[in-house]
């Protein structure tokens, strides 16, 4: 929908209706399409060559580029491992650990099981006109290009594609480089490849004593794209045309690949389940958890994959999954969540309706009072969303 005006209010129509002097006509509107026209002090309007997009469209739409890593920083004595532990449980944790200090980096490995390809229903080249970029923020976007030429994210292209490079405003005040793959989005093609929801994956966690969590070093960049992928993915910046050798994301198949490639690695793996690059060890035993640990990294090395070792806690009782809290028979939210919920301000516009009721409903068979107490303020819209 786009704003026209401003008009003058000429009378008050009932309870929600207005009759509104539209070029020189009266007409009558509800208030629902109506918006208050405040006035901008000019003094204060500056030129600005940053484009701003809100959160959902910046989670849909926009590939992140990361703080990367061209040399290795971190290794297997950075992983969390529970100091719980007796010492002989100790002891064999760090022999495992040892075995696998090449898969246990902060550097992307690289994968030769699948590819990542894209499929459009178009011929025609995709091209977005480039989103000028402040000349502030040039140099360290040339840095984060610099970097990703040299891990072996990017190269140069001379690709028909073009995607342009946006800077998101964060909360602190400094920009989030990414890339908006919208319109390459609208026409690929969607992959059919299952995933598993959280209930499936809980499900299977009830009985259960002993955990791990694996988090794999940047997952999606250790996907290469097929050679007629690659063109298509390419992106502007001021110092030129870039196309990504691995997987960005931002993609709209790339979630699809990415199940794909873990379903297939971890077939064979007992007692693992995953969301994406999230991998979760789960035994009843502590001997079995041990050997499905070293099994685990020995698929992750066979893979070509590597994981970040301060991301990876190992041999809990209880720890965080998927933004809830398993352990000792029980399954709930994050305590941060259910703060975050209980302290929200009460939401005042449609999108902070929306997104406060998504995240009521997910919870929902966690902490059911919640959506019973929101109820009442929520209705569903036309598209069957809350507002």
């Amino acid at each position: 929908m786009q704003w026209k005006g401003p008009f003058t209010v000429l009378s008050e129509i009932g309870e929600s209706s207005y009759s509104i002097d539209v070029n020189g006509k009266s007409k009558s509107f509800h208030a629902n399409l109506l918006k208050e026209y405040i006035s901008r002090d000019k003094s204060n309007v500056v030129g600005t060559t940053v484009i701003s997009m809100s959160e959902d469209e910046e989670q849909e739409s926009c590939f992140e580029l990361p703080a990367l890593q061209t040399n290795q920083s971190e290794s297997a004595s950075d992983v969390v491992v529970n100091d719980e532990l007796g010492v002989g449980q100790s002891h064999e944790v760090k022999r495992v650990l040892s075995k696998f200090t090449d898969v246990l980096t902060d550097v992307p490995g690289k994968t030769d099981v699948l590819k990542c390809d894209i499929k459009l229903t178009t011929d025609k080249p995709i091209k977005a006109k480039p989103y000028p970029v402040p000349l502030s923020m040039r140099d360290s976007l040339q840095e984060e290009v610099r970097k990703m030429i040299d891990m072996g994210v990017i190269e140069p292209s001379n690709s028909p594609y073009s995607s342009p490079v946006v800077l998101v405003p964060k909360p602190d005040g400094t920009k989030r480089f990414c890339v908006d793959y919208r319109k390459l989005n609208k026409v690929t093609t969607y992959e059919a490849e299952p995933m598993q929801t959280m209930t499936e994956i809980f499900s299977e966690l009830s009985n259960d004593k002993y955990f791990s969590r694996i988090d794999l070093t940047k997952g999606y960049w250790q996907v290469e794209m097929t050679q007629s992928a690659k063109e298509k993915t390419a992106f502007v910046t001021p110092d030129g045309l870039w196309q990504f050798k691995t997987m960005p994301f931002g993609l709209v198949g790339a979630p699809a690949v990415f199940t794909r490639l873990m379903r297939t690695i971890l077939r064979d793996v007992p007692n693992v389940v995953n969301y994406l690059d999230d991998i979760l060890i789960h035994t009843e035993t502590w001997d079995e958890h041990v050997e499905c640990l070293e099994l685990l990294f020995q698929t992750l090395r066979e893979s070509g994959l590597t994981a970040r070792p301060s991301k990876c806690e190992i041999g809990f009782t209880k720890l965080e999954f998927l933004g809830h809290t398993v352990g000792n028979g029980k399954l709930g939210p994050k305590q941060s969540t259910l703060d975050k919920i209980k302290n929200a301000p009460k939401p005042e516009t449609k999108t902070q309706v929306r997104s406060f009721s998504l995240v009521s409903r997910v919870l929902q068979r966690l902490y059911t009072k919640l959506l019973c107490t929101s109820c009442p303020t929520v209705g569903p819209d036309e598209e069957g969303f809350t507002q």
